[in-house]
Protein backbone atom coordinates (compact mmCIF):
# COMPACT_ATOMS: atom_id res chain seq x y z
CA UNK A 1 0.00 0.00 0.00
CA UNK A 2 2.59 2.03 1.13
CA UNK A 3 4.50 1.83 -2.78
CA UNK A 4 1.21 2.49 -4.48
CA UNK A 5 0.81 5.86 -2.36
CA UNK A 6 4.37 7.10 -2.98
CA UNK A 7 3.80 6.46 -6.82
CA UNK A 8 0.79 8.17 -7.14
CA UNK A 9 2.95 11.00 -4.66
CA UNK A 10 5.79 10.86 -6.92
CA UNK A 11 3.61 11.25 -10.43
CA UNK A 12 1.84 14.35 -8.60
CA UNK A 13 5.11 15.89 -8.23
CA UNK A 14 5.85 15.92 -11.73
CA UNK A 15 2.10 17.11 -13.01
CA UNK A 16 2.94 20.02 -9.86
CA UNK A 17 5.70 20.94 -11.98
CA UNK A 18 4.06 21.10 -15.36
CA UNK A 19 1.14 22.10 -14.46
CA UNK A 20 1.99 25.48 -12.68
CA UNK A 21 4.21 26.27 -15.76
CA UNK A 22 2.06 25.55 -18.75
CA UNK A 23 2.93 29.47 -20.27
CA UNK A 24 6.59 27.91 -20.39
CA UNK A 25 8.39 27.42 -23.64
CA UNK A 26 10.33 24.28 -21.67
CA UNK A 27 7.08 22.85 -20.16
CA UNK A 28 5.44 23.27 -23.76
CA UNK A 29 8.42 21.60 -25.12
CA UNK A 30 7.60 18.49 -22.37
CA UNK A 31 4.25 18.24 -22.82
CA UNK A 32 5.07 18.31 -27.04
CA UNK A 33 7.39 15.37 -26.65
CA UNK A 34 5.23 13.32 -24.07
CA UNK A 35 2.43 13.45 -26.69
CA UNK A 36 5.25 12.73 -29.56
CA UNK A 37 6.29 9.87 -27.39
CA UNK A 38 3.18 7.77 -27.13
CA UNK A 39 3.17 4.19 -28.68
CA UNK A 40 6.87 4.49 -29.36
CA UNK A 41 9.84 2.46 -28.30
CA UNK A 42 11.75 4.24 -25.47
CA UNK A 43 14.62 4.07 -27.56
CA UNK A 44 12.78 6.40 -29.58
CA UNK A 45 12.08 9.08 -27.06
CA UNK A 46 14.83 10.68 -26.05
CA UNK A 47 13.41 13.88 -25.56
CA UNK A 48 10.93 13.01 -22.94
CA UNK A 49 14.34 11.38 -20.98
CA UNK A 50 15.42 14.38 -19.12
CA UNK A 51 12.14 15.43 -17.51
CA UNK A 52 11.50 11.99 -16.84
CA UNK A 53 14.51 10.64 -14.81
CA UNK A 54 15.51 13.49 -13.30
CA UNK A 55 12.35 13.81 -11.78
CA UNK A 56 12.67 9.95 -10.47
CA UNK A 57 13.38 8.79 -7.22
CA UNK A 58 16.93 6.51 -7.15
CA UNK A 59 15.42 3.48 -6.22
CA UNK A 60 12.31 4.17 -9.49
CA UNK A 61 15.16 3.66 -12.17
CA UNK A 62 15.65 0.67 -13.50
CA UNK A 63 19.16 -0.30 -14.34
CA UNK A 64 18.07 -2.72 -17.45
CA UNK A 65 17.33 -1.30 -21.25
CA UNK A 66 13.99 -1.80 -19.97
CA UNK A 67 11.23 0.00 -18.04
CA UNK A 68 10.94 -0.40 -14.76
CA UNK A 69 6.77 -1.09 -13.70
CA UNK A 70 7.20 2.51 -11.88
CA UNK A 71 9.01 4.27 -14.84
CA UNK A 72 6.26 2.70 -17.15
CA UNK A 73 3.50 3.69 -14.98
CA UNK A 74 4.43 7.19 -14.72
CA UNK A 75 5.33 7.58 -18.28
CA UNK A 76 2.05 6.91 -19.73
CA UNK A 77 0.38 8.80 -16.89
CA UNK A 78 2.35 11.78 -18.32
CA UNK A 79 1.70 11.13 -21.65
CA UNK A 80 -2.25 10.87 -20.95
CA UNK A 81 -2.14 14.26 -18.78
CA UNK A 82 -0.19 15.75 -22.23
CA UNK A 83 -3.05 14.48 -24.06
CA UNK A 84 -5.17 16.03 -21.87
CA UNK A 85 -3.82 19.38 -21.75
CA UNK A 86 -3.49 19.97 -25.09
CA UNK A 87 -5.01 23.24 -26.28
CA UNK A 88 -5.96 23.97 -22.42
CA UNK A 89 -4.45 26.96 -21.45
CA UNK A 90 -5.94 26.08 -17.89
CA UNK A 91 -4.42 23.32 -16.15
CA UNK A 92 -6.46 20.15 -15.71
CA UNK A 93 -4.87 18.67 -13.37
CA UNK A 94 -4.62 20.46 -9.86
CA UNK A 95 -3.77 19.83 -5.91
CA UNK A 96 -7.14 20.42 -5.46
CA UNK A 97 -8.17 16.89 -7.19
CA UNK A 98 -10.58 14.78 -5.22
CA UNK A 99 -8.20 12.15 -4.60
CA UNK A 100 -11.27 9.32 -3.96
CA UNK A 101 -12.11 9.59 -7.17
CA UNK A 102 -11.16 6.73 -9.74
CA UNK A 103 -11.12 6.49 -14.00
CA UNK A 104 -14.69 5.70 -13.79
CA UNK A 105 -15.69 8.24 -12.03
CA UNK A 106 -14.64 10.67 -14.90
CA UNK A 107 -15.98 8.80 -17.80
CA UNK A 108 -18.91 8.32 -16.00
CA UNK A 109 -20.29 11.89 -17.73
CA UNK A 110 -20.13 10.14 -20.88
CA UNK A 111 -23.17 8.57 -20.29
CA UNK A 112 -24.83 11.79 -19.85
CA UNK A 113 -25.32 11.23 -23.64
CA UNK A 114 -28.25 8.71 -24.43
CA UNK A 115 -27.59 8.75 -27.79
CA UNK A 116 -23.95 7.47 -27.71
CA UNK A 117 -24.65 5.84 -23.95
CA UNK A 118 -24.60 2.07 -25.65
CA UNK A 119 -21.39 2.54 -27.97
CA UNK A 120 -19.81 4.17 -24.97
CA UNK A 121 -20.60 1.52 -22.45
CA UNK A 122 -19.32 -0.79 -25.13
CA UNK A 123 -15.80 1.01 -25.16
CA UNK A 124 -15.59 1.04 -21.34
CA UNK A 125 -16.20 -2.65 -21.10
CA UNK A 126 -13.49 -3.33 -23.45
CA UNK A 127 -10.90 -1.45 -21.38
CA UNK A 128 -11.89 -3.28 -18.05
CA UNK A 129 -12.20 -6.88 -19.64
CA UNK A 130 -8.65 -6.54 -21.32
CA UNK A 131 -6.65 -9.24 -20.86
CA UNK A 132 -3.18 -8.01 -21.60
CA UNK A 133 -1.09 -4.88 -20.37
CA UNK A 134 -0.80 -3.60 -23.98
CA UNK A 135 -4.64 -3.68 -24.67
CA UNK A 136 -5.70 -2.22 -21.71
CA UNK A 137 -3.36 0.69 -22.20
CA UNK A 138 -4.61 1.02 -25.84
CA UNK A 139 -8.52 1.45 -24.56
CA UNK A 140 -7.51 3.58 -21.31
CA UNK A 141 -5.79 6.08 -24.05
CA UNK A 142 -8.96 5.69 -26.22
CA UNK A 143 -11.30 6.62 -23.25
CA UNK A 144 -9.03 9.83 -22.39
CA UNK A 145 -9.62 10.73 -25.87
CA UNK A 146 -12.96 10.27 -26.10
CA UNK A 147 -13.47 12.10 -22.62
CA UNK A 148 -11.30 14.89 -24.15
CA UNK A 149 -13.57 15.70 -26.95
CA UNK A 150 -17.14 15.47 -25.39
CA UNK A 151 -16.18 17.46 -22.28
CA UNK A 152 -13.07 19.48 -23.97
CA UNK A 153 -11.04 18.28 -21.01
CA UNK A 154 -13.69 20.54 -18.19
CA UNK A 155 -13.96 17.28 -16.52
CA UNK A 156 -11.06 16.34 -13.54
CA UNK A 157 -9.18 13.18 -13.55
CA UNK A 158 -7.33 11.63 -11.15
CA UNK A 159 -4.14 11.21 -12.79
CA UNK A 160 -2.63 10.61 -9.80
CA UNK A 161 -4.72 7.91 -8.71
CA UNK A 162 -4.80 6.58 -12.20
CA UNK A 163 -0.69 6.32 -12.11
CA UNK A 164 -1.21 4.08 -8.74
CA UNK A 165 -3.55 1.94 -11.19
CA UNK A 166 -1.44 1.41 -14.23
CA UNK A 167 1.10 0.15 -11.81
CA UNK A 168 -0.81 -2.39 -10.53
CA UNK A 169 -1.61 -3.63 -13.96
CA UNK A 170 1.89 -3.54 -15.51
CA UNK A 171 2.99 -5.03 -12.32
CA UNK A 172 0.34 -7.99 -12.59
CA UNK A 173 0.07 -7.43 -8.77
CA UNK A 174 -2.00 -9.37 -6.05
CA UNK A 175 -4.78 -8.18 -3.39
CA UNK A 176 -3.94 -10.35 -0.86
CA UNK A 177 -6.32 -8.64 1.41
CA UNK A 178 -9.64 -9.81 -1.22
CA UNK A 179 -7.36 -12.40 -2.26
CA UNK A 180 -7.60 -11.80 -5.66
CA UNK A 181 -5.34 -10.43 -8.80
CA UNK A 182 -5.54 -6.31 -8.05
CA UNK A 183 -7.29 -6.02 -12.00
CA UNK A 184 -10.56 -7.62 -10.74
CA UNK A 185 -10.68 -4.99 -8.21
CA UNK A 186 -10.05 -2.32 -10.47
CA UNK A 187 -12.68 -3.32 -13.01
CA UNK A 188 -14.98 -3.56 -9.91
CA UNK A 189 -14.35 -0.07 -8.47
CA UNK A 190 -14.23 1.52 -11.71
CA UNK A 191 -17.38 -0.12 -12.85
CA UNK A 192 -19.55 1.15 -10.02
CA UNK A 193 -18.53 4.54 -10.51
CA UNK A 194 -19.07 4.90 -14.12
CA UNK A 195 -22.48 3.12 -13.89
CA UNK A 196 -23.65 4.20 -10.96
CA UNK A 197 -23.28 7.66 -12.18
CA UNK A 198 -26.82 7.62 -14.00
CA UNK A 199 -28.76 6.68 -10.81
CA UNK A 200 -27.06 9.60 -8.88
CA UNK A 201 -28.58 12.10 -11.43
CA UNK A 202 -31.48 10.73 -11.08
CA UNK A 203 -31.78 10.59 -7.56
CA UNK A 204 -30.81 14.49 -7.20
CA UNK A 205 -33.02 15.52 -9.89
CA UNK A 206 -35.94 13.87 -7.49
CA UNK A 207 -34.63 15.60 -4.94
CA UNK A 208 -34.65 19.17 -6.91
CA UNK A 209 -38.60 18.51 -7.76
CA UNK A 210 -39.34 17.66 -4.29
CA UNK A 211 -38.29 20.83 -3.17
Amino acid sequence: MAERIRLSQVTEHLLHQLSHSLDKPATKASLANLRHSIGREMSQTVDVWPFLFENLPDDYLGQSATLTDQEEAILFTLQLYALYQQGKDQAVWTEEIDRRKNFGHSLAYLRRNEENKAATDQRFNAMITATTYEEFKYHLRQMLQLLKSKTKAEVPVNFGGLSRDIYNVKADRYDFKHDRPYIEGLRLSWSKAYYSYQNKEADKEKETDND
